[in-house]
């Protein structure tokens, strides 16, 4: 059995990742490529469809990946992952966008926060075919202020209590048995 691999979706924009490279950081998808390589021993593959960057390596498609990991907020409904191959389905937007406002009213974090950036957590999840966790979630984020902390649990806590998942399709669970979600304020609250 080969090294599994994994696709990462960065949403950012050219714009926004520039911006984290500008920061000192790296763009998220980079980030995340980087994180699942140390972690997990897995290779990655990154797609920018923010930008129309779709390609995938070697001309492979979706269902060519083990899981998928989705990263950065400015995903938006006319980027296209590409055109599917064989007769695996694809994660849509509708799906994504159901399990994030599901998250959403389900993350108690502190509102009007001074600094919005340090509420910013990354939770990974692996689920069942019955869309209920296959295991407990892991804070893959790191933070060390008490409102982090507060941030990280209540994301822990949502994604516990959103559970079963009812909004992710059977024919898509390829796609989504591996996910690492995003809790930003900024995105979620549109703050």
């Amino acid at each position: 059995m080969g090294q599994p691999s994994i696709l990462v979706i960065d949403g950012n924009r050219a714009a926004t990742r520039e911006q984290q490279v500008t920061a000192g950081g790296q763009p998220s998808g980079e980030g995340y490529a980087q994180v699942l390589k140390s972690l997990a021993g897995v290779s990655c593959d990154i797609v920018r469809p923010a930008d129309g960057e779709v390609r995938f390596a070697s001309g492979s498609g979706l269902a060519s990946y083990d899981g998928v990991a989705i990263t950065g907020s400015a995903l938006n409904s006319t980027a296209s992952l590409g055109t599917t191959r064989g007769t695996a389905a694809t994660l849509s937007q509708s799906e994504l966008d159901a399990m994030r406002a599901r998250l959403a009213s389900l993350w108690n974090v502190q509102p009007g926060v001074e600094h919005p950036e340090e509420l910013f957590v990354t939770i990974r999840i692996r689920l069942n075919p019955d869309r209920r966790l296959a295991g407990p979630p892991q804070i893959i984020s790191t933070g060390s202020s008490p409102r982090y902390q507060a941030a990280a649990e209540a994301a822990v806590r949502a994604v516990l209590q959103g559970q079963p998942y009812t909004m992710l399709r059977d024919e898509t669970y390829d796609q989504w048995k591996y996910m690492d979600i995003d809790f930003d304020p900024k995105q979620m609250f549109h703050s």
